[in-house]
């Protein structure tokens, strides 16, 4: 059951991450009555208590109940709270982002390579150094993201443009991504972040390699029409996957053919479990992953990130074909099928 939101009536968000901060900024602090999650009952979000969600169920008929979280636990919630019949609505429903003012920085990408081709770099195991030399020496347009860095030692390639859509790695590793070589960074807002923290943050960025970026972030549910931007200078659709939001990027600047590569589907899911996710060895980053995991406290659901990410794929493809756009899938090996195969080698023959 969904109610709609009552002007004037005060309000419980649930949801204490990125989300909930933009809730809390569109709805002002006096409306907002404070935030409900269990991962942070008795504690306080941006100076409002959390309550937990039996908490919430006992007084949710006083307020208007604004859910505003990622992809990864929707399931769940909207589950518990039609088992509980408490009224709800979502921050997508009501926040009109399409309302928002484009970002004048990010507006001059718009078009800037119409009708030339790219290729947006995973970090897959499939990734070699000797395949990112090739791009080099070809002088192609490409998009890094993530862990890419690491490969640098390897070879002299260096991405035009760099993505990264987790708040909790930028947090933890900002002077890692300062100082990645890269021309441009586009970097999710840090909009939940402390003052204090945020400050910090990026003014470390800022003053790093390449010039700096911070786009809106609209959490995507990996429903049709809810998955790709048609401005990315508004906002760009996150969750799950970075690379759903390179391809936003890319399909931005029009680019005619956008190439995939280094994209196995790690967030499809690795069945074979002595393999690693990534070019590089995952317990190199066993320190970083038990802190982000201490700061979100749980993990999502892994077949609601497969299905989100399947879905995410698709709606790209499918977006790309109205708009005349080729999006085409270089990666050696790998799980995804929704883009046509093609080798990369042969890309350099024609």
């Amino acid at each position: 059951m969904r109610k709609k939101v009552i002007s004037g009536k005060k309000i419980i968000i649930f949801g204490a991450g990125v989300e909930g901060c933009r809730a809390l900024n569109y709805f002002g602090s006096e409306r907002v009555h404070c935030f409900a999650d269990n991962n942070k009952s008795g504690q306080t979000c941006m100076n409002k208590a959390v309550i937990s969600f039996e908490e919430l169920i006992e007084i949710n008929s006083e307020y208007d109940v604004i859910i505003a979280v990622g992809a990864a636990t929707i399931d769940e919630i909207e589950h518990q709270f039609d088992s509980e019949s408490i009224g709800y609505y979502y921050l997508g429903d009501i926040v009109p982002y399409d309302d928002f003012d484009s970002k004048p920085e990010i507006k001059h990408f718009q078009d800037k390579h119409k009708g030339e081709r790219c290729f947006l770099i995973g970090n897959g195991p499939s990734l070699t150094a000797d395949d990112l030399t090739k791009l080099h020496e070809n002088n192609e347009i490409t998009f890094g993201c993530n862990m890419i860095g690491k490969m640098f030692t390897q070879t002299a390639w260096r991405p035009d443009y760099y993505v990264i859509i987790d708040v909790a790695t930028i947090n933890f590793q900002h002077q890692m991504i300062a100082e990645i070589e890269a021309k441009s960074k586009f970097i999710v807002a840090l909009d939940h972040l402390m003052e204090e923290e945020k400050v910090k943050v990026e003014k470390v960025l800022d003053n790093g390699i390449g010039d700096v970026f911070y786009y809106r972030s609209r959490i995507s549910l990996g429903r049709v029409g809810e998955t790709i931007s048609s401005d990315a200078s508004k906002y760009v659709y996150t969750g799950v996957t970075v690379m759903n939001s390179m391809i936003q990027m890319a399909l931005y600047m029009g680019f005619e053919e956008i190439y995939l590569l280094g994209v196995d589907g790690g967030s499809l899911g690795n069945d074979n479990k002595n393999e690693y996710s990534h070019f590089y060895k995952d317990n190199d980053e066993a320190e970083f992953t038990e802190k982000v995991l201490t700061l979100y406290n749980s993990l999502a659901d892994e077949d609601v990130r497969k299905r989100v990410t399947a879905n995410l794929y698709e709606n790209a493809e499918n977006y790309a074909k109205v708009n005349g756009t080729k999006i085409l899938n270089a990666t050696r090996g790998g799980v995804i099928e929704n883009f046509k195969r093609v080798n990369f080698d042969d890309v350099f023959n024609d």
